[in-house]
């Protein structure tokens, strides 16, 4: 098993809650590929939880969002659990995400003439398993 923690990065946490119920579940190859497209603008990232002024995008995924910042932070993540298997000498070619939580982060003032304004800090940890491969039962008669 490998994972991978992040603390206090600088992005919002209600669209890292939406893309990490979005990757999770999938191979680290697919996550990747489908981060690449939120980032070129080709594929949007389905949203199911935080819907406003969300508008709806082609094909089946119904309200949509492209958060290429989120997805360029998610990317480094991946990135990094794929270093971290192959430290540990885990084929990289089936990891499957199998846990990914994310939590608001500490509020921290920002440095302008605005009092009161925070800034959107968020933790995110990802845990990665080799894929088990399903065994074909046979009934026995």
């Amino acid at each position: 098993m490998a994972r991978v923690l992040a603390t206090n990065l600088r992005i919002s946490t209600k669209y890292s809650i939406e893309m990490s119920n979005y990757l999770r579940g999938k191979t680290i190859t697919r996550a990747q590929y489908l981060l690449d497209k939120v980032i070129e603008k080709q594929m949007a990232m389905p949203v199911k939880r935080f819907t406003d002024g969300a508008g709806h995008k082609k094909g089946k995924i119904g309200p949509g969002k492209f958060p290429q910042k989120i997805a360029l932070e998610f990317k480094k993540l991946l990135n990094s659990i794929t270093k971290n298997a192959q430290t540990k000498s885990i084929d990289t070619n089936n990891l499957e995400i199998i846990h990914i939580s994310v939590n608001k982060g500490r509020e921290q003032y920002r440095a302008t003439r605005h009092r009161g304004r925070t800034m959107k800090l968020t933790h995110i940890e990802i845990v990665a398993h080799p894929k088990k491969k399903e065994k074909k039962s046979e009934d026995k008669k």
